[in-house]
């Protein structure tokens, strides 16, 4: 039930934020919008539901390798999204920020490619080098997100110390980070999952994941609708900056 609820809450919250940035899209043209919509929809919404289909059919069968593809593309695409997302927004001027972008896309492309190259259509990776490959090329594009977004909240607080920031909006750069860093630590249990497979460890990671759903559902609700009590509470003089 637990685990139901953590990727639940995670699915759906991806689902319901993808398709309101791509309308946004729709209307602004704007890149930010769609990278991120992107990300949402194809990385939260579609990625971690269809990885997890896949696992109910037998190994092998077409089924299986049609929803294990599919999520493997969603995985990719989202996480490529969200590199570009947060190059675009955090640094787009920066060397170190188009290192990062391009290294990420490549790493993406190859862990998506290389694998049904070398081993076939739909085989399933639990360990390895391609397995860890694109372990750590997704988790990498949340966790960039997270490092960039909480990093621009530091500054944030300085200046809403000074009266030049926006209190809500200095929230929304905290939510955001943990919003992310949430799916990096899901990359990471993934990756202890494959160092220990014991059934104990299993099932504790396996709740530790999905807590880490149910927290970034959470964080990236108040981010983007933040309850008009809690907006106020944040904006409160009496608070503080954070």
């Amino acid at each position: 039930m637990l685990t139901l609820i953590g990727f639940g809450a995670f699915v759906v919250a991806s689902a319901f934020m993808g398709v309101r940035l791509l309308l946004l899209h729709r209307r602004t043209r704007r890149v930010p919008e769609l990278t991120m919509g992107l990300a949402f929809i194809c990385g939260g919404a579609m990625a971690f539901p269809l990885m997890t289909l896949a696992q109910s059919f037998e190994p092998g069968s077409g089924p299986a390798i049609a929803a294990l593809l599919a999520g493997r593309l969603g995985s990719t695409v989202g996480a490529a999204s969200l590199y570009l997302f947060t190059w675009l927004v955090f640094r787009r001027e920066s060397a170190a920020g188009k290192t990062i972008l391009a290294s990420g896309l490549l790493a993406l492309t190859v862990g998506m490619i290389g694998p049904e190259l070398y081993f076939g259509m739909g085989v399933r990776m639990t360990d390895g080098p391609w397995f860890w490959l694109v372990v750590v090329a997704r988790g990498a594009s949340y966790l960039w997100a997270a490092v960039e977004s909480l990093w621009y909240w530091r500054g944030m607080r300085r200046r809403q110390r000074l009266g030049l920031a926006d209190p809500l909006v200095a929230n929304r750069f905290l939510l955001w980070g943990v919003a992310s860093v949430a799916p990096a630590l899901i990359f990471t249990l993934t990756g202890l999952a494959a160092l220990f497979p014991g059934p104990a460890v299993q099932e504790a990671l396996t709740n530790a994941t999905s807590v880490c759903g149910f927290a970034s559902a959470v964080t990236i609700w108040l981010a983007f609708f933040p309850p008009a009590r809690y907006a106020r509470w944040i904006a409160s003089p009496e608070r503080g900056p954070e």
